[in-house]
Order: structure tokens, then C-alpha cells, then sequence
């Protein structure tokens, strides 16, 4: 994780990640030469407009990288389709139920009645022949469903790298929606920096106090949303046994939540936020 120091410079979303992104797996097939990236500092390809916004020195809530508002409906009938399609044939890849015999339990009951001098059943060879089936279903249910899910995470892994720009921009607009509700909140404040003072000026001022909460929660899902998007840019998705393959993967450099937050905390910059409603957001008010 990174420290306090960490800072971000982002100007714009979409053009500034496109430009600075981590080079993909396509990249590296086609031979293309890894380009500078750091997780905590775009300014390396030459982005800095001068405005660094440090990340804020009070402890922030870990972020849970998943999309939400805009980014949410944009990606949500994509990962749909996929998932709804690797499910379907997953549905298709249960082998029928063994019967509970295995080879050994087979041949174990022919020798006891080899033993006995009971009649070796008949069919001996036939239920053997049975297991092995049964066996071979099961072992090319298991490939199919690995090689179904593998195809659905790369698919999911290029079609959100291809989709980043248009993501960016959907979180950038929620951000900017979320700010302007922020100001109205500054403003509604007057000034009021406690929950005493502010229902000492009561009107409206309380419930203005009260919306604080619910703006940084939203803040800090949007910044989850970023970290998404980040990470799913990188490392894409992974398949995994026991799950759908739409898991984030584990980056080659680790993503910390600190640039994350420097991402949209700059954007609060770009976008002219106010310092009140600027620290409604952050939570440093």
C-alpha cells in the first residue's frame, strides 16, 4: 500500500488512463513494448498540468472495486451476456450421476463371489465399461467447463479494455453529479463546520449536516469503481474453479486504493470543487 506521499495527477478520465494504462496481454503478443506506468503517478508521460492533490493523511475506508451508477448499467448487460452464456453452457456440462460404483467396488464383488463360488455376474465387463464412461463424462465436463470459462474471462478481459474510455466517463459524470450536490450542501452549511453549530443555525442547516454522510459513501463507491476499472484494465479477469470467471485478476504492479482515491480526488480539482465541498467528499469534514 501506499503512503501518504502518493499523488496522482489525472486530467480526464478516460484520455489520461487510455494514454498511461498498463500494457495488456495483447500488447505484449503483438510485440509492443511496455510503456512507463506507475499505479501512484500519471505525470510520467508528460500529463502534469501541475495540479497534484496529495492523498489525504487521515485513514480512508478500504475500497471495494466494483462499479456502481452509470459504469453499472454500461458494463452490467456485457458481463450479462457473457456470464449468461457461460452459465448455459455450463448447464450442459454435469456428466448423469455415478451409480456409486467404482472399479474396485465392482471387481471387489466379483471376487467375493469368486470366493463363495457364486455365479461371476455376467454383465461384469459391461459395468466396468460403465465406470470408465462415466469417469470420461465427468473428465471432459470438467475440461469443457475450464475451457468455457477461460474463453468467457478473456472475452470479459478485452471488452472492458475496450470499454475503459466510455466507463471513465460514466464515473467522471457521476462525480460531477455527486459535486454538485456537495456544493448545495457547502452552501446550505453557511459556514456551520459541527453538528452543534449547525443546529444552532437550524433551518435547513441540520438536515444539511446530515447529507455528509451519504455524499462520502458515494464518493467512496465511485473511487471503488475507479479501482474496478483499473484493475480489471490491467490484469483483466481470471477464471477460477468453484466460481463465475468474471473475477478481478492480480495485477503484475499492485493497484493501491491510495492512487485510486488520487484519481477522482484530482478530478474534484479539474472539476473546480469548492474546499468545503471538496472535504464533504474526502472526509475531512
Amino acid at each position: 500500500m501506499s503512503d501518504s506521499r502518493e499523488t496522482v495527477v489525472f486530467d480526464g478520465f478516460a484520455k489520461k488512463y487510455t494514454e498511461n494504462r498498463p500494457p495488456t496481454p495483447a500488447d505484449v503478443r503483438g510485440g509492443g513494448t511496455p510503456r512507463p506506468y506507475d499505479a501512484g503517478d500519471f505525470s510520467k508521460s508528460g500529463l502534469d498540468r501541475g495540479q497534484h492533490v496529495p492523498a489525504t493523511s487521515a485513514r480512508r475506508p478500504a475500497l471495494s472495486a466494483k462499479l456502481t451508477g452509470r459504469a453499472a448499467e454500461l458494463w452490467g448487460p456485457i458481463r450479462e451476456r457473457e456470464i449468461g452464456a457461460w452459465s448455459r453452457v455450463k448447464s450442459r456440462l454435469t456428466p448423469p450421476p455415478s451409480a456409486g460404483e467404482t472399479e474396485s467396488t465392482i471387481i471387489a464383488d466379483a471376487l467375493d463371489d469368486g470366493r463363495h463360488r457364486r455365479g461371476i455376474a455376467e454383465d461384469l465387463v459391461d459395468r466396468l465399461a460403465e465406470v470408465t464412461h462415466s469417469t470420461d463424462l465427468a473428465r471432459a465436463a470438467e475440461r469443457g467447463l475450464n475451457i468455457s470459462g477461460t474463453m468467457v474471462a478473456r472475452s470479459l478481459s478485452d471488452q472492458i479494455r475496450n470499454s475503459s474510455d466510455a466507463l471513465f466517463n460514466a464515473i467522471s459524470a457521476d462525480l460531477r453529479d455527486l459535486l454538485d450536490e456537495a456544493e448545495d450542501v457547502a452552501a446550505a452549511l453557511d459556514g456551520a463546520d459541527s453538528a452543534e453549530a449547525a443546529i444552532k443555525a437550524g433551518g435547513n442547516v441540520p438536515a444539511a449536516w446530515g447529507r455528509r454522510d451519504g455524499l462520502r459513501d458515494r464518493y467512496t463507491a465511485l473511487a471503488g469503481a475507479v479501482h474496478y476499472v483499473r484493475r480489471a484494465t490491467a490484469a483483466g479477469f481470471e477464471n477460477r474453479a468453484g466460481s463465475a470467471p468474471d473475477r478481478l485478476g492480480s495485477p503484475v504492479t499492485e493497484l493501491s486504493f491510495a492512487s485510486s482515491y488520487a484519481v477522482v480526488d484530482n478530478a474534484l480539482v479539474d472539476f473546480g470543487a469548492s474546499a468545503t465541498a471538496a472535504a464533504i467528499l474526502r472526509g475531512g469534514f
